[in-house]
């Protein structure tokens, strides 16, 4: 038989006092008189029983929810995304408010978000880019009281992919090969992203006189073999120099876990990481380290990426928003790329 719920009069029942006392003191409510060993028994009582309020009557007792929404969407999941979300979902809950966030996605989640809102009546809602007026309104009608971006203006994602692209091609160019695959990745989700990434590469490759390939991700998707069939037939000699010896000797993965498979398809068709192919990824996730061989990678690195606590100030004060939705950060970051060199390449 499932558990039933904790209400507001099974609190009352517990502590001895009426509903409307626990509304009070669960709530906070202002201008009234209660005393603290009663306010400690409400307390104690709704701890007790598990209680827990919704949050749309809590809004409606309050006359504001203390949730925030920050919407990720737009934003490919990864160690950089993760740390950036945590620290201002940190600055968010010392303002009093409680942070809700959003999925990762390449897409326009706009509509979701919307729908999100009109749930659960955030307070606020901080999006990586400012959104257009109709979607404003949109959210404004479902009850949000204040907006705030990340960024003032279109966010630098792909500013981002493009200088992890060329770190990746010059390190390669270090090292001394003059040809560079670039392997995409393959959900639909990312094509876009994948293609800039791909368009970076190639330019970085043109820029240091390197030879560029890049598959088409539409030939390797689906299964390992698949992979390693398409990447054998590109490293087997289809560009090469005039003494026949092979120019594409390294190979570039749109992220660490496109680079993971290309690791794993090259062992299937034994070609020896690096000392035939060398292989970098991006991102350098916690398993980089420990592939076979241990990957190659490019870790993001971005100066001071938290917001300060009073650029959310404007959370507490929605009655004064601009025309332009206020920034969570007084500057744009500062991003820098690091090689962290293993033995792929």
């Amino acid at each position: 038989m499932a558990r039933t719920r904790p209400t507001a009069a099974d609190v009352a029942r517990r502590s001895g006092v009426s509903t409307a006392t626990v509304s009070y003191v669960l709530n906070r409510t202002t201008g009234q008189t209660i005393s603290p060993e009663t306010r400690a028994k409400v307390l104690r009582a709704a701890d007790d029983l598990g209680y827990v309020q919704h949050a749309a009557a809590q809004a409606l007792a309050r006359g504001a929810s203390r949730i925030v929404l920050i919407d990720r969407s737009g934003i490919p999941r990864g160690d950089l995304a993760e740390g950036a979300a945590g620290r201002l979902s940190a600055v968010v809950r010392r303002h009093g408010y409680t942070p809700l966030l959003t999925p990762y996605g390449p897409g326009d989640e706009t509509q979701t978000l919307i729908d999100l809102a009109r749930a659960i009546a955030p307070h606020a809602v901080i999006t990586v880019a400012p959104l257009d007026p109709g979607e404003r309104a949109e959210l404004s009608a479902a009850g949000v009281q204040a907006f705030g971006t990340l960024f003032a203006g279109a966010p630098p994602l792909r500013d981002l992919i493009a200088g992890a692209a060329a770190a990746q091609v010059e390190f390669l160019a270090a090292q001394g090969h003059r040809g560079v695959l670039y392997v995409p990745a393959t959900e639909p989700a990312l094509a876009d992203l994948a293609a800039h990434r791909g368009a970076a590469v190639a330019a970085a490759a043109g820029r240091l006189g390197l030879a560029h390939r890049a598959l088409n991700p539409r030939a390797i998707d689906g299964s390992l073999d698949r992979l390693a069939d398409a990447l054998a037939d590109a490293l087997s000699g289809a560009l090469a120099d005039a003494m026949g010896e092979a120019v594409l000797t390294s190979i570039a993965g749109y992220n660490d876990e496109v680079a993971m498979r290309v690791l794993a398809a090259l062992r299937r068709r034994d070609l020896s990481v690096p000392e035939q192919v060398a292989v970098i990824g991006v991102d350098d996730l916690p398993l980089a380290e420990l592939t076979q061989p241990a990957l190659t990678t490019v870790r993001y690195l971005l100066d001071d990426p938290a917001p300060a606590g009073d650029e959310l100030g404007w959370l507490t004060s929605p009655a004064a928003e601009p025309e332009e939705p206020p920034t969570t950060q007084s500057r744009p970051p500062t991003v820098h790329y690091r090689i962290v060199q293993r033995q792929s390449a």
